[in-house]
């Protein structure tokens, strides 16, 4: 199966700053054989504020149009031989009954694989390679509009972890095909790396 079958819409968040970005995404794209349509992030003078609201714009899209999505944050990176497990898992993933999922993510609780390819997340942070089952739109948004960072002083992926994903049916992909790319982040105003949550990834994974 392939990414379009089953998502019917797909974001990359993407400041209108970061042209930077772009030209490296379409070597990421080509990984995967996919090519998400640009979204035009929303700014704010407090960058998780700003990302907040980029997501549950596009998830209003979504609902509206009530389509499955599939949202890529500009910092998205994809391992050599993601093509194939994807493949692969989007064929166990139809099957399944999810709400919502993840590509990739910084996991801080043990995770239980339920396929080859999926295992039932019980939290996950990082938004930067996740994706909803129509059906579970209306109260994801629903939530969202309930606590935004200026009120909970959350950002959305402490959110969806801490409060939505453990309320949920929601999976991620085994193993994990996407990570976010060492560089500057806007959001949190200095280099950032990313090599913990592959190590927290592969430490908090049960196999069945």
């Amino acid at each position: 199966m392939k990414l379009e079958n089953l998502f019917e819409m797909s974001y990359f968040i993407n400041l209108d700053e970061r042209v930077d970005r772009l030209d490296d995404l379409d070597a990421e794209w080509y990984k995967i054989n996919f090519y998400p349509e640009r979204f035009s992030g929303i700014k704010n003078s407090y960058g998780a504020t700003g990302c907040y609201l980029s997501h549950l714009e596009i998830l209003k899209k979504a609902r509206d149009v009530n389509k499955n999505v599939l949202i890529f944050e500009d910092d998205v990176s994809f391992s050599d031989d993601c093509r194939q497990v994807l493949s692969e898992a989007l064929d166990e993933l139809w099957g399944l009954d999810f709400d919502m999922g993840y590509l990739g993510g910084n996991v801080l609780r043990p995770f239980f694989q339920t396929t080859k390819h999926w295992g039932r997340l019980s939290h996950c942070q990082s938004t930067h390679a996740m994706f909803f089952n129509k059906k579970f739109l209306p109260s994801a948004i629903d939530f969202l509009e309930k606590n935004s960072p200026s009120t909970s002083r959350l950002c959305i992926d402490q959110l969806y972890a801490d409060y939505v994903v453990p309320n949920c049916k929601a999976y991620i992909i085994i193993p994990m095909i996407a990570i976010q790319k060492s560089d500057f982040s806007t959001i949190e105003g200095k280099e950032m790396t990313y090599q913990i949550p592959i190590e927290r990834y592969n430490h908090f994974l049960v196999r069945k």
